[in-house]
Formats: C-alpha cells, structure tokens, sequence
C-alpha cells in the first residue's frame, strides 16, 4: 500500500515539475491569444484563487505554473487586489510583474452600441486620463496608425468597455477595440448559416449595423435580419430609415421628411439597392449574430409601434395598415 502511495506522490511531483519548467519556459511568450482586455484581483483573494481566475478566463493556459513561480520567486503574497489592463503583447512574466507592482487600471473608456466611430472617437478624446495623439487626424491616418489602411472607419470597433493602464494613448484604446470587432466578427462570420445572401464577413458587419439601429429591443434582431435577408434575396430595396438618416449627416434634425426619402445620398436604402457602402454604427455582439442567423419566416416589412419594438407584416396591405395605425404622417 506504501509503494502506491509514493508511487503516487512521485507521479504527482514529478507532473508539477513538468508544469512548473513549461511555465518558466514561456516566461517571456505573449497571454493566450484570445485573453480578456482587463482581470480583477479582488481584497482578500490568495495566490491559487487568483491563478484560477486566470485560467477561466483564458489568460493562462499553466495555472500551476504561474503559482509556482510567484512561490518560488517569494512574491505569492505580494499579489494587490485592482483591475488591471492585460496589453495584447502582454507575457507571462509581464503578468506576474504587473499584477505584483499594483499597476491597477486608471480609467475606463465605454463604446456605446449603436454608436457612430465620431462618437466612439469623442468618447475617447475626453477621457483625460489617456495619453492623446489623434487629435487633428483625418480618419484615413487614424485608420493607417491603427493598422488597418484602406479601410473605412464605421463599424470597424467593438462596442464594450475598455479599461486603461497608466501611460496608455487614445491610439491604443482604437487598436484593442478594433482587434476585439475583427475577432467578434470572424467568430460569427465562421458559425455563419450557409444560405445568406452575404458574401464576406464586412457585408456582414454592415447588415449588423443596420439591426443594430433598427431595433433596441434584442428578440428583435433575428426578425429584422430576417426582412433584410429575404429583401436582398428578392431584389426588393431594404429602405431603412437608418441609412437615409446616416446619409443626411448634420442635416438631419430629427425628422425624415417625404423630399429625404428620395435624396440621392450613398446610404439611402430608398433609392438605391443593397447593403450601403458601409456600416452606419458600432454593432454589439447580438446584432453581429442576428445579421448571419436570420430568423426564418415570410414577412418582409415592419413598422416601429413607437416603444422601441416592431410590427411585423408579410404583405403590402397589412404593412399600409401598420403604417396608418402607428406612423400617419410621420414623414410629411
């Protein structure tokens, strides 16, 4: 029975000792891929609880290893509770160094869905605590500094709050925020179903803004996606109201009037078939799953009740009703 026992135990050390030489191997390799933008050591919280917490939320993939090593170096009590900012390049030993120094996150940045990248870049610009860079800059050289050359702006950064380190700048918020949509975007764009009329991962991401700006109310998206979708398919024109509002820019005072329906602007949806050149807002996570799930069914029209929900029609009468009953003269 002994020789189990130390059979055991010699299996179990000589396993920590594996994990603990991989951990000390890796010191200086970047977190796991897909890490979180901010981890929170919280009062009172011990060294394995800490490492635990790591490991759930995919920072590091050696729980055991990353305790080993603060026990070894002698800093496990040394750990201060805080949230802190996890750099995309971040490694280990640059975990272990931050978490120990205290260096917890200094401010926050809130990208609101539905947001447009003027008002995302506002946001940022009047947070103080971030170092600023962009002011002044066109959005073709802030979309080179964030490195995505060539590419519009609108709807390219994922709506979610960002926590900042000290000495962090209004360009690295932009970076992470992009980073987070491209990652958001191709995980959807992967589990995509077969048959929408979609044919790349930013059509995609335009149908999503346009969910996004249609419905406030989150069982929605599927259904609104599902017009749009059977829209595109039949060659109908979607005309959403989101995009001639886009397209009017500071002109729009916050009513469509009939002579704005008609008004040949790029991103009205009335006049000119398709998807708009561009997204028109920031979509969140809901509204990027809805624009590659559509929901099935037959309705190809809907009319605001006015409560921020949506009365769904399959024919061109009932929608004429729908209007009459909750948008008469909405647009003269």
């Amino acid at each position: 029975m002994r020789w189990l026992v130390f059979v055991a135990l010699t299996v179990l050390t000589l396993s920590i000792v594996i994990l603990v030489a991989d951990y000390y191997q890796k010191l200086d390799e970047p977190l796991q891929e897909q890490h979180p933008s901010v981890f929170q050591i919280r009062q009172g919280e011990d060294v394995v609880t800490v490492a635990a917490h790591l490991f759930r939320q995919g920072v590091v993939a050696n729980p055991v290893g990353f305790t080993a090593q603060l026990f070894l170096s002698g800093q496990y009590r040394s750990l201060k509770y805080g949230s802190y900012t996890l750099a995309d390049t971040m490694t280990y030993r640059e975990l272990s160094s931050l978490l120990v120094q205290g260096k917890a996150t200094s401010c926050k940045v809130t990208l609101i869905e539905g947001w447009t990248f003027r008002q995302f870049l506002d946001a940022v610009q009047n947070t103080h605590q971030l170092t600023h860079g962009l002011a002044g800059k066109g959005d073709d050289e802030i979309m080179t500094l964030v490195g995505a050359a060539q590419e519009a702006p609108e709807g390219r950064f994922y709506p979610d709050t960002y926590y900042c380190a000290p000495g962090m700048s209004d360009l690295d918020v932009l970076k992470r925020a992009w980073r987070r949509m491209n990652m958001m975007l191709d995980r959807e764009w992967q589990q995509r179903d077969i048959d929408i009329p979609l044919f790349s991962p930013y059509k995609a991401l335009i149908m999503a803004s346009l969910i996004e700006k249609e419905t406030a109310a989150a069982y929605e998206r599927e259904q609104i996606a599902g017009v749009f979708t059977r829209r595109l398919l039949l060659g109908m024109r979607l005309q959403t109201d989101p995009t001639v509002i886009y397209g009017m820019g500071a002109a729009y005072q916050g009513n469509i009037r009939k002579q704005d329906l008609i008004q040949d602007t790029p991103y009205n949806t009335y006049v000119h078939d398709g998807l708009p050149p561009t997204p028109i807002a920031m979509p969140g996570r809901e509204s990027l799953h809805a624009a590659v799930h559509p929901a099935a069914g037959i309705s190809l029209y809907f009319v605001s009740r006015g409560n921020g929900t949506h009365l769904f029609s399959d024919t061109l009468e009932a929608h004429q009703q729908a209007v009459e009953q909750y948008q008469l003269n909405q647009h003269d």
